[in-house]
């Protein structure tokens, strides 16, 4: 007898748990039939401007040409030109390592998302969703998996050959410069570019583009028009460089290393920090403090800004059904706050109406702008970069010892001993990385959540109800759902906040901002008849370096009806 027989032998009353009145087979499958279909991508462009500005923000506008009968995706394309990060020859003081100071132009991390300021989808120009690049992001880091997110991030340019090309495979922080050796010969021996030109393929997951099932019906819109709007932030604020500029006979930031320089936002009234001096080989060996070398070279880039779109085509029979009946899709419209210049402890007024699922939030200091780190939530400067770093002791070693019976030994490098040094005052940076300390929800007066530390939103919430990898520090969420998968469509818990009066976030942050009296404002009030002064007034936050801004993303249900021939929302915003 064969052995596998013997498994249909052994039948006794335990078996009927799992076998008696069987309803599948592991050996036979079945399939569906399906109507016909045919995909196809199309380009959109814009009539007129297709390049970015380098100091204002650059709108476009695209209409969806009908030329299928469902719009299954939608992605922004933008290229990002080639990058040469030249040398500067600095003289005016003594410098610190030499009299040449890198640029390392490096574009800001999550670039793709960052250039997106606003998303709107409009139909007849009624706003049927709208949303930022950093909503676009967070819920990227909220419910994509690790997978994913790493094929996101590709398309979007969040990849160190972008963000960290000293780091870029195997150059081991160091950075490629681009230097005119022979700047009697440039044309004909080329300059290696220090960044290479790249295409961003932004997703713009809206509500049909991540099912099938939710495919916008374009077939359905006969009367009506689909546009979607972006308004894109300027070139300026997309990359940083070193500030070549920086002062060492002042030396405010006791910087003793050219790598401690801070990267920061090019201001492009400075004549060494305008774009043209990176889109652009280095004309000459030696770039020379206020000389304007670069005078006669291009400062605008071919951005080739376009959509990029599937669209299904259908049979006649499916076109005829979707054309005759009103077709309902579940939706979420995103609503975002800001509320500026929070203090430590105090508590923030949602303006909120209707089925919200999911709120995210996150706290973020007022001075990012001076450095572009528009996607960095903590209290660092710099999002992964710690501010007071270890210091090493270099005290008499004859009262420390390494391990119990050996003197520790100054000039031997494997038993170098580090101390954290002493804590900062409240004039100066802290090492404290996550601004949020805990957090309550208060629905008429009446907390909804209890308080909490500041993990149980960044952590458990997330563990619970997301699939995503996201570990980023400062991003928090609080779901009425029971899990945020977006590729689902059945929706499965929500708040109804139209029966409360008042929406209350309460928070307690660490600490406030670093004192610095040299920023304070004051207002005087003068009499208007005599002209005496009788009062002034200050505002609180202007006795710090920086302030906090509180944002909050709310997602909410809502219903889009197409019906003879024309799309609208069920409840108007």
């Amino acid at each position: 007898m064969a052995g596998g027989l013997l498994n249909l032998i052994a039948i006794g009353d335990q078996n009927i748990i799992l076998t008696g009145n069987p309803t599948r087979s592991f050996f036979k499958s079945t399939y569906s039939k399906y109507t016909n279909f045919g995909l196809q991508k199309f380009r959109i462009d814009q009539v007129g401007q297709k390049e970015l500005e380098v100091s204002r923000p650059t709108k476009f506008s695209f209409k969806i040409g009908r030329y299928g009968d469902l719009l299954m995706d939608t992605y922004l394309v933008v290229k990002l030109p080639t990058i040469w990060s030249p040398l500067l020859y600095y003289n005016k003081y003594s410098d610190i390592s030499g009299v040449y100071r890198p640029y390392e132009f490096k574009w800001i991390k999550h670039i793709g998302c960052q250039l997106i300021s606003e998303v709107n989808i409009l139909i007849d120009g009624i706003t049927i969703q709208k949303f930022s690049g950093t909503y676009l992001q967070n819920i990227v880091e909220r419910d994509f998996d690790s997978h994913k997110k790493e094929l996101f991030d590709i398309m979007t340019g969040n990849i160190s050959e972008l963000n960290d090309p000293a780091n870029f495979n195997n150059r081991n922080n160091n950075y490629p410069n681009a230097f005119n050796i022979n700047s009697s010969l440039p044309d004909i021996i080329g300059i290696e570019p220090s960044i290479r030109e790249y295409n961003l393929y932004i997703p713009i997951n809206s509500w049909y583009s991540l099912s099938t099932f939710m495919a916008f019906p374009l077939i359905c819109l006969q009367y009506s028009n689909l546009v979607i709007d972006f308004t894109l932030r300027p070139l300026q604020e997309l990359f940083t460089i070193k500030d070549v500029l920086y002062d060492i006979s002042i030396n405010t930031n006791k910087i003793i290393n050219y790598n401690n320089i801070p990267q920061i936002r090019p201001l492009q009234t400075t004549l060494e920090y305008q774009f043209n001096r990176f889109i652009n080989p280095p004309p000459t060996k030696i770039l020379e403090l206020s000389a304007n070398t670069y005078i006669n070279l291009p400062n605008r880039i071919n951005s080739n800004i376009h959509l990029l779109c599937t669209q299904c085509f259908l049979d006649n029979a499916e076109r005829e059904m979707f054309a005759k009946n009103s077709q309902n899709y579940l939706i979420k419209e995103v609503k975002e706050y800001n509320f500026e210049k929070v203090i430590k402890t105090n508590k923030v007024k949602l303006e909120s109406n209707g089925l919200i699922s999911s709120w995210m939030w996150y706290f973020q200091r007022s001075d990012v702008k001076d450095r572009n780190e528009w996607s960095n939530y903590t209290n660092w400067p710099y999002e992964n970069s710690i501010p007071n770093d270890l210091k090493k002791i270099t005290i008499d070693s004859s009262y420390i010892y390494y391990n119990p019976h050996f003197t520790y030994n100054l000039g031997d490098i494997s038993k170098n001993i580090y101390y954290t040094g002493y804590s900062p005052s409240v004039y100066e940076q802290t090492n404290q990385r996550e601004i949020m300390k805990d957090f309550a929800i208060i629905c008429n007066g009446k907390y909804r959540e209890q308080t909490f530390d500041s993990s149980i939103f960044s952590k458990i919430e997330k563990y619970n109800k997301s699939n995503g990898s996201c570990s980023k520090v400062g991003l928090y969420y609080y779901n009425f759902t029971l899990f945020t998968d977006p590729f689902k469509l059945q929706p499965n818990g929500a708040l109804n906040t139209s029966k409360f009066k008042t929406i209350e976030f309460e928070y307690n942050n660490y600490a406030n901002p670093p004192i610095d009296l040299s920023n304070v404002e004051f207002t005087t009030i003068c009499d208007p008849a005599t002209g005496a002064v009788i009062a002034t007034s200050k505002d609180p936050t202007s006795i710090y370096k920086y302030y906090y801004n509180l944002f909050v993303i709310e997602e909410k249900y809502n219903l889009l009806i197409f019906q003879n021939g024309f799309g609208r929302l069920l409840y108007s915003s």
